[in-house]
Formats: structure tokens, C-alpha cells, sequence
């Protein structure tokens, strides 16, 4: 018989579940044609000074940075390459192929993996991404195929075009070391194995070279060899073969997949059986071929999960399976030295029906494995647990084994989870735990809205968490790390802590039976309750207790909500110039240093973690709310959806029809307080909840300058009333009587927003933060509470009161400017007679301003049409603002706008 061709069965292939390349990360950069790694290499140049008078400066000694390939792939500093996407430098989503990247190293001083220098090396030149440091990846046509646009993954293989069209990052060896150059055209030494840094190295053999790296089940089509059909001894050793995954003589391998380029193609192997005379023997051969088949899906399954990129549960599954293969390889040793040794004694030979026999035990353990591998073929951490937990088994016996293999592959999953819950520390490098870290996430307060570090750093990634107890607690397990990792980085980084705060406790130990019980008060859900009060216990004393967080809040209080009335007082007098002119020509330094004056005269110092700096806003309050309700912005500080009505009032349309330039802004229109706090106390204190506080800081501030402003004509009035006669008098009663009811109308909202609504409100917020808190997510939840119960009873978040209340606001400020004008004109003129303070002098003096007085009101027949009309004006807005005021007390069952209803009505 002539052999026929043979065909290697390669068993294996690349899986869809690996590690996923994403831009910020650090990469290691791998060179196939050589096997090393690109690396820093600091080389010293003698260059010529700069150009001087008469010739050029003296040579001096500049330090280059050289891309050689001289890495062993050990993860070192000099290896590690950050990749950034070329065009958005921001982005941090997932590498693609036909992306254009640059490499840039921090060891190097930030710089970026360049074109070639003037002798023709790559190096590392700029810190800025330009024409030269862009490279476009490209796939190498080697391996797995790979489009443009398909993600790239750890391990791939790639070629770097430079983005110039000067040619390909290439290897080269040099004379020295080997280095990096431009080659033109694509070769073996320009590709390049991309994989995360200090990740352990996948030799490309193990895919390439079937038969080095086990992956293979023999021919597809062989010889019979020495079986004749009826040779039972022959048959046996040709199915013992079979059982050990390698085919041959009677058996062969046959795949059932299209090609072999499928993500599992163990999926598709099965043992055949050449046609045998003897029917009874061909039989008993092919129940016996399906363990070799399992035997060789599970040992591919189990040599692909010991990539690294699988993570360490499926690492752990896969040497307890190997365990399994060791085992069963052992037995069909027994099993062939049973045959051998019978032939030679001329004994009983081992014949397929005791071969069968024997076999039963180890088929069916095999079977249970390769459906399990089935089910498990794409999933990994979690979710790869949760699998073997729900596996579904006929007996006890595959209970137990199953149990096994799960507690196996469970034991570095619940090691991270000791480590998380009991120190804080996230030891998760391939992303299979139910808590992701953001390492770009920062600490400090005054950056843009979205970034809240307390929220950002650490997510909850539930589908990650095993079991049922772990998926219901999940946002529990996170916060209690979160709680850890603060704690620890307090400890650690500041000496102040070290010797006041007590020795946490050792970790929990977290038992696979508590893992694979589902009930709320088993020992896992109790194990958790204790981690998460124990973690909250210590960060509560240090950052209640140690940090003096209340401390902070009193200090918000004084500053913030105008709790302190010397300050705002102070702040008035030393900067009322620097508020009258527009906020784009005001100088910024000195506002902040006559802030910083008004804070020190105060009675009262703030503490020392408190630094407020004074802040212009690009708009008006009005406009900001406006903008904020109108457009339903989604992280909208106030908390409140916006409302559905519509104003009705003339006022509110006319600014619907603002033009869309910015109007001139005063600078006490756009003042605001600016916050700088110290972290942790950044946690209490959030970017959301400083904006909540600068709102209401601005609305305070608002009415508290309107009502100085008003204070002011009440005196200048006051200062005149011995010179009124009866014609004058009956002329101004107009003004007075309306200032009276501007006055009595501040006077009272003022009262009651900072008696009714931040008094109170504050002091229940304080005794409830000093006495019943548990935790400081609580503390953050009732602080926040606070915030949004303030604002909304300042009518902060009610749309339509608030844009009549600021029409109120306005008109007492243009009646204010008026009264003052015409004060300025009824006295600035009158005559005085120097020193004199005699009895006779001083009626001289007065008659002289009561005949001033009496011609400016007789000239001033403008001012009285103004005062009439801005008596009409307010009269209108005010009916207008209490009956919505009545209306939103009936509707939405506002009590406390109820109180001030009535108070404003009296």
C-alpha cells in the first residue's frame, strides 16, 4: 500500500478573550527577527558650541537617546514605551491597526520615538508628537490576519510605518549594539511583536512550529501501519496511541472546521477508524476513540489558558487540568505496560473489551472536562468562575470534581479580593476583578466639572464579580476598598499619621465554600459587613477626627454661605471700586489680595487646610442658571431636572431673545470664591459640591451688596430729612416709599435665606454629621443632601421664581444708582462756612441746603418720572412674584416658600 500525503493537524489557534491594547498604556516593543526588546540607550555626542563672534563656540558633550534593540523583555524602566494616539492625545480607548501612534518614553525626559537621525538611528528627539514621531500600524502578514480597523491585541504582530513615507521602523544590527533604522521596504526585520510591558514573552513557535509546541494530533490520513484488521494486539496499541492524543495505523485525525485559522479549532477534532474486517473489534475501538478526542480538546484548552494574557484565574484552571492530563497519561502508562508485559509472558493479552473496561472511569472524568472547557471557551476571571460554580453535574462524583477545579481556579480571585477589602490594594493586572481602577483620575478640586476623583478612581465592574453574595454586594466590596486605599496612602505618605492612627487588621481569609454559597447572611456576606465596618471605622477617625473635616464645613459655612459677617463686610468696604467696573478690565490679582485682607480682618481665622481665592465667572448667575435649565444638562450641579413651564413674563422672553455675544459683565455680577483643598479632605468636599456652594455664594452675595446699595440711599435720605419743605416733600415721598419696600423686601429674603433655610439647614447637617455617621459615603451623601435642600430653598432651581426675583433684584439696583445721583446733586453744592459750628452758622448752612434741595427737585422732574415708573415696574413684578410664589407652595407643596410667602405679604 502506498502512504498517502500527510498533513500536520495543528490544534489550537488565537482566542478571542486576550488582552486588549489601549492608548496610555505602557507596551513593550519586541523584535521577531532578533528576540529583544526596544529600549533607551543613552549615548554622549560632542557637538559644536553655538555660533560666536569670529567662528563657533567650544564643543560640548550632549546626551542623545537611541532606540536600540538590546532588551531582554523583563519589563525594565528602559523598555517600557507609552503609546499615545497620534491625533487625540487624550484618548484612551483600544489600539487599532491603520491607527496613527507614537511611542514615547519616560525615561528618555518624555520624549518620542523619532525618524531617523542624521546617521540614519532612531531616537528619541521630541517631547512634541510631529510628522517624525508618528508611525502608522500596520499588520505584518504574519500569524493571525489582521485588517485596518480590527483592534489590536497583546502579542500581535505589527510593522511601524513612519508617517513621513521615509519606510519601516526596522532591527538592525550594529557594530556596537543593535539599533533601530528606517527600512524602505517591509522585511523580517521590520516586524514587531506588540505586548503589555513586563508581561512574560509568548514564543511565536509554540503557534508557528506545531510540532515543538504539542499543539497536534499527527496525520489526517496514515498508513495502517502493522494492523492487518483482525490483529487484535495491534488494534489495542494503535487505540492507546489514540488515547494519548497522537493517531496513527488504523486511527486517524480528521477536522471538522473549514479552515484552520477559527478561534477553537480543538472544537473541531475527532478520531476516525479505517475500515477494519473484524466489525466486533472496529466496535469496541470506536467507543473507545472519544476520550482521546476530549483528551486532546482539554489539553488544548488548558495549554492556550496558560497565556499569560488569560489572567491568573484561567491560569489556575489550567494547571489543575493539567494535573487531571498527568494523571489520566499515567493510567494509560499502566495501561501499555499491562500490554506490553502480557505479550512478552505469553499471558492473557490486554484485549479491547478489557481495554474498554478499564477505560470507563477516566471517559467519563474526560468527558466532564471537555464540557466543561466547552462552556468556558470564551470567558476568563469572573464570569469564568460564575461558569464552574453553575456547571451543571449528573452525580456526586462530577460535583467533586468540578468543586475542585473551582476552588483551584477561585484561589487567586479571592486572593485579590483579601487583598482589596483588608489593605486597599487593587493587584488585578488583567482586569478579571469586579473593581477597575483609572490611574489618570487626580486628586485635586479645582479641575474641570466631571473629574470627581472619589468617584472616578475606582468603578464597580458588577458582571466581573463571582458568585451570587459578590454580585449583590459588589458596590459594597468597592467601597471598601476605596475606604482602604485612602487610609493606606494617608499612612504612608504623611509621618503625621503614622504614630496616631492604630495598625490596621490582618486580611480576612476568604473561603471558596463561603464563594459558592448563595445566601445574604452566610459567611461571605458577614465577612464583607466586617471588612466595610472596620475600613469605615479607620477612615472616619482620620478624616473626621485627625483631618478635622467639620472644621472645614464651619469653615465653608462662614465664608461660602456667609455664616461670617464681619467678612462680607470687610470685603464690601476694601473692594466696592474694584466691584463697579466690568469683569473683563478688573485686575484679578488685586481682588484676590484685597479677599485675602477682608479674610484676615476677620474675627474669626479660618483653619489652615482652608484656602479661598477670589474667581470671575464668564456670566451672570441668572445667565448660568438659565443656561443650566434651559439646556438640561446632565451633571447639573443643582440637582434638579428643569422645569417643564415656561416663564410668562415679558422679562424672561426678552431674554430669550438675548443675542448670543456675551454682554458686559460687572465684576460683582461674575465674583465668585474659588477653593483649594488639601487632599483627603477633597473627599468631603468634591468639584460638584464646591459649584453647589459657589451658587449659593453668589446668590448671597447678590443680595447682600443690593441691600448695602439700598442702605446707602436710606441714608442719603436720612441725611436730608431736616431739609425737606412741603413742596419737596410731598415730591419725594414717591422715592422713599418705594425704597421702604425694596428695603423691607431684601431685608426679608435675606432673613429668610439665611436664617430659615442655611442656619438651619446647617446645624441639622453638622449634628448629624458629628453624632450618627457610619460611613463616609454616608457623610458625602448627607453633605450633598444639604447642598441640593439649600439651593432648591433658595429657589435656585425654580427656573420662573428665580428669573423674577432677579428682575426684583435688578430694579432695586437701578432705583439705588438713581437715588444716589440725585443725592449726589441735592448736597454735593451746597455752600458750607468752614469751621464755624455756631448756633447761627449752622441754620445758615441749613437754610443755604434747603434751598439747594429745593431747586434740584424742582429741576429734577425726570428723576420723579423714573421713580414713578420704577414704583409701577416693582409693583407689577412684585404681584407677579408672589402669586407664583403662592402657586409653587399649592402645587408642588412647598412649605417652607409658604413661611416667606406670608412674610412677604404682610
Amino acid at each position: 500500500m502506498e502512504p498517502k500525503t500527510t498533513k500536520a493537524v495543528v490544534v489550537g489557534g488565537a482566542d478571542p478573550w486576550v488582552l486588549v491594547l489601549r492608548y496610555g498604556a505602557e507596551v513593550c516593543v519586541r523584535s521577531t527577527a532578533l528576540g529583544r526588546c526596544v529600549c533607551v540607550w543613552p549615548v554622549e555626542r560632542v557637538e559644536p558650541g553655538p555660533p560666536s563672534v569670529g567662528g563657533r563656540g567650544p564643543p560640548s558633550l550632549v546626551l542623545r537617546f537611541v532606540a536600540a534593540v538590546t532588551g531582554l523583555g523583563l519589563g525594565d524602566r528602559e523598555e517600557r514605551l507609552v503609546v499615545l494616539n497620534a491625533k487625540l492625545r487624550e484618548d484612551r480607548g483600544p489600539i487599532r491597526f491603520g491607527d496613527a501612534i507614537a511611542l514615547r518614553s519616560r525615561l528618555a525626559r518624555e520624549k518620542c520615538v523619532g525618524s531617523a537621525d542624521d546617521d540614519g538611528s532612531v531616537t528619541f528627539t521630541r517631547n512634541l508628537v510631529g510628522a517624525a514621531e508618528r508611525w502608522e500600524l500596520v499588520p505584518s502578514g504574519t500569524g493571525r490576519v489582521r485588517r485596518r480597523g480590527d483592534v489590536a491585541r497583546s502579542g500581535d504582530a505589527v510593522m511601524l510605518r513612519s508617517a513621513r513615507g521615509d519606510g519601516f521602523l526596522g532591527a538592525v544590527e550594529g557594530s556596537k549594539a543593535d539599533v533601530c533604522w528606517l527600512v524602505r521596504e517591509p522585511s523580517a526585520a521590520t516586524v514587531w511583536q506588540l505586548g503589555a510591558a513586563g508581561a512574560p514573552h509568548w514564543p511565536r513557535w509554540h503557534d508557528d512550529r506545531p510540532y515543538l509546541s504539542g499543539s497536534f494530533v499527527g496525520l489526517e490520513r496514515g498508513p495502517f501501519g502493522t494492523s492487518t484488521g483482525d490483529d487484535e494486539a495491534s488494534l489495542v496499541d494503535d487505540v492507546l496511541s489514540a488515547l494519548a492524543g497522537c493517531d496513527g495505523g488504523a486511527v486517524r485525525a480528521v477536522s471538522t472546521l473549514k479552515n484552520d485559522d477559527d478561534d477553537d479549532f480543538s472544537a473541531g477534532i475527532s478520531l476516525a477508524l479505517d475500515d477494519v474486517e473484524n466489525r466486533s473489534f472496529a466496535d469496541l475501538a470506536k467507543r473507545c476513540l472519544p476520550a482521546g478526542e476530549a483528551f486532546v480538546r482539554v489539553r488544548c484548552f488548558s495549554r492556550r489558558r496558560a497565556r499569560y494574557e488569560y489572567g491568573r484565574v484561567s491560569h489556575a484552571l489550567a494547571a489543575e487540568l493539567r494535573s487531571y492530563l498527568r494523571d489520566y497519561l499515567t493510567f494509560l502508562a499502566q495501561l501499555e505496560t499491562a500490554a506490553s508485559s502480557a505479550s512478552r509472558s505469553r499471558r492473557r493479552e490486554l484485549g479491547l473489551q478489557q481495554l474498554w473496561f478499564w477505560l470507563q472511569p477516566a471517559a467519563k472524568t474526560l468527558g466532564l472536562l471537555d464540557r466543561l472547557c466547552a462552556a468556558c471557551s470564551h470567558l476568563a476571571g469572573g464570569p469564568l468562575l460564575d461558569a464552574l460554580l453553575a456547571f451543571p453535574c449528573a452525580d456526586a462524583d462530577e460535583r467533586a470534581t468540578i468543586d475542585n477545579l473551582a476552588a483551584k481556579a477561585a484561589a487567586p480571585y479571592l486572593e485579590t479580593l483579601r487583598a482589596w477589602i483588608g489593605r486597599g490594594i487593587l493587584d488585578d493586572p488583567y482586569h478579571e476583578f469586579c473593581v477597575a481602577e483609572d490611574p489618570t483620575a487626580r486628586r485635586d478640586v479645582v479641575s474641570d466639572y466631571g473629574s470627581d476623583y472619589w468617584e472616578a478612581r475606582f468603578e464597580t465592574v458588577a458582571h466581573r464579580a463571582a458568585g451570587a453574595v459578590l454580585k449583590r454586594k459588589a458596590d459594597q466590596v468597592t467601597v471598601t476598598g476605596k475606604y482602604w486605599h485612602v487610609v493606606r496612602d494617608l499612612v504612608e505618605d504623611d509621618d503625621k499619621h503614622q504614630n496616631h492612627s492604630p495598625p490596621p487588621p490582618p486580611p480576612p481569609e476568604v473561603a471558596f465554600d463561603a464563594l459558592r454559597a448563595d445566601v445574604d447572611d452566610g459567611a461571605l456576606a458577614s465577612l464583607l459587613d466586617d471588612a466595610h465596618a472596620t475600613a469605615s471605622t479607620h477612615l472616619l477617625e482620620l478624616v473626621f477626627a485627625k483631618e478635622k473635616a467639620l472644621d472645614l464645613l464651619l469653615d465653608l459655612k462662614r465664608y461660602f454661605l456667609a455664616g461670617q459677617g464681619d467678612f462680607l463686610v470687610n470685603l464690601l468696604d476694601l473692594a466696592d471700586s474694584e466691584f463697579d467696573k466690568r469683569a473683563d478690565v478688573v485686575n484679578r490679582n488685586r481682588l484676590d489680595s484685597l479677599l485675602q485682607l477682608a479674610i484676615t480682618l476677620t474675627s474669626h481665622k479660618p483653619s489652615p487646610n482652608f484656602k479661598v481665592k477670589a474667581a470671575l465667572a464668564d456670566s451672570t448667575l441668572l445667565d448660568h442658571l438659565e443656561t443650566v435649565h434651559s439646556h438640561g444638562i446632565a451633571d447639573d450641579p443643582l440637582g434638579d431636572a428643569p422645569s417643564d413651564d415656561k416663564p410668562s413674563s415679558p422679562s424672561s422672553d426678552a431674554r430669550r431673545r438675548r443675542p448670543t455675544t456675551a454682554p458686559l459683565v460687572s465684576a460683582a455680577d461674575a465674583f465668585a470664591l474659588e477653593l483649594d483643598v488639601p487632599w483627603p479632605l477633597s473627599i468631603v468636599v468634591s468639584r460638584r459640591s464646591v459649584v453647589k456652594y459657589q451658587l449659593i455664594f453668589r446668590h448671597v452675595f447678590r443680595l447682600k451688596r443690593v441691600s448695602r446699595a439700598l442702605l446707602a440711599a436710606w441714608t442719603d435720605q436720612m441725611a436730608t430729612k431736616d431739609l425737606y419743605g412741603r413742596r419737596s416733600r410731598r415730591a419725594l415721598g414717591a422715592a422713599f416709599c418705594l425704597r421702604y419696600r425694596m428695603l423691607h423686601f431684601v431685608h426679608t429674603l435675606t432673613s429668610y435665606v439665611m436664617f430659615d433655610v442655611v442656619e438651619t439647614r446647617h446645624d441639622a447637617v453638622l449634628a448629624k454629621l458629628s453624632t450618627d455617621l457610619d460611613t463616609l459615603d454616608q457623610a458625602l451623601t448627607d453633605h450633598d443632601a444639604f447642598l441640593d435642600v439649600v439651593l432648591r430653598e433658595c429657589l435656585l432651581t425654580n427656573h420662573n421664581l428665580f428669573a423674577l426675583l432677579a428682575d426684583l433684584l435688578a430694579s432695586c439696583d437701578r432705583f439705588a444708582a438713581a437715588a444716589t445721583r440725585f443725592a449726589d446733586a441735592a448736597l454735593a453744592r451746597a455752600p458750607l462756612d468752614g469751621l464755624d459750628d455756631s448756633f447761627r452758622a449752622r441754620q445758615h448752612r441749613l437754610a443755604l441746603q434747603r434751598a439747594q434741595l429745593e431747586r434740584t427737585a424742582k429741576a429734577a422732574a425726570s428723576y420723579f418720572d423714573l421713580v414713578n415708573q420704577q414704583a409701577a415696574s416693582w409693583s407689577a413684578l412684585f404681584a407677579r412674584f408672589l402669586d407664583r410664589l403662592l402657586a409653587e407652595c399649592h402645587l408642588r407643596h412647598n412649605t417652607h416658600l409658604l413661611d416667606l410667602y406670608h412674610r412677604l405679604h404682610a
